[in-house]
């Protein structure tokens, strides 16, 4: 049954969203033209440097209205699904709502990740496009140490899971930000959402900013003051510590939006 709700989730998450995607692949390919006008010799006339400047402002504005819209679109799904009329039909269904709750968290997170390849694919295409048929100098090419190649792998590794992990706790924290609000009023449901998940953005941004001053910062000016010759395995503990952390905040955010549609939620 998961299967076909993801079918379903895919279909109409993708119906318009891949029209998106190709546009934000063509403005890469724009804005990296643009740069290559701009660094050309001899130079152009600076009507036409400043309309190329323009042109990476609105290519840069449109990969980030992209990334808006596939969060919009995984949202909205999320809310038309459950909590209008349409949720009377979803949660008659014979499946179990951690089964609906998991189909939603796959497939939001999968749009999270393929609107991030679509991105990184984008900014690829720009520096292509941009350095196309240039040759680089043996001497600019940048010198990696041996002892950080070692843990390049780990490193990657390590990413992979934050970036899951984000994409993870980013959806659940929508999700149950969109359900608490659904919970709290029947009239004003998209409001409250909306209301809850701004007051917590804020909470939680200003936590950050304080973990980052004493934490985050702290551990740098550590590092360059005690002049560790290897720092790569401290960093890959450090890095392995945030994907705990973050595996503990998916766990507590999964169980209280499961907590809230299996125990709290009322559609009648």
């Amino acid at each position: 049954m998961l299967k076909k709700l993801l079918k379903y989730d895919f279909a109409s998450l993708l119906r318009y969203w891949w029209i998106a995607a190709i546009a934000a692949l063509g403005f890469g390919a724009v804005g990296g033209l643009a740069v290559r006008v701009l660094s050309a010799e001899p130079a152009f006339p600076e009507a036409v440097n400043v309309l190329c400047g323009l042109t990476i402002g609105l290519c840069v504005v449109a990969l980030s209205v992209f990334a808006t819209l596939s969060f919009i679109l995984v949202a909205v799904r999320f809310y038309k699904n459950f909590f209008t009329d349409e949720g009377y039909l979803t949660f008659t269904l014979p499946v179990k709502r951690s089964t609906l709750l998991n189909a939603k968290l796959l497939s939001g997170v999968s749009l999270q990740l393929l609107t991030g390849g679509v991105i990184l694919l984008a900014i690829l295409i720009a520096a292509i496009v941009a350095t196309f048929g240039y040759v680089y100098e043996p001497e600019e090419l940048p010198v990696i140490p041996s002892t950080l190649l070692a843990f390049i792998p780990v490193y990657f590794l390590e990413g992979l899971a934050l970036i899951v992990l984000l994409c993870v706790s980013s959806q659940l924290f929508v999700y149950a930000c969109i359900t608490l609000g659904c919970l709290i009023t029947r009239k004003a449901k998209v409001i409250t959402s909306i209301a809850i998940y701004y007051g917590a953005n804020q909470v939680f941004s200003f936590i950050l900013q304080i973990l980052y001053l004493f934490g985050i910062s702290g551990m740098t000016s550590w590092l360059t003051s005690t002049n560790i010759t290897h720092p790569e395995p401290l960093i890959a503990l450090v890095l392995f510590g945030l994907i705990l952390f973050l595996a503990m905040w998916c766990t507590v955010l999964y169980v209280l939006e499961y907590y809230m549609l299996d125990r709290k939620l009322n559609l009648t």
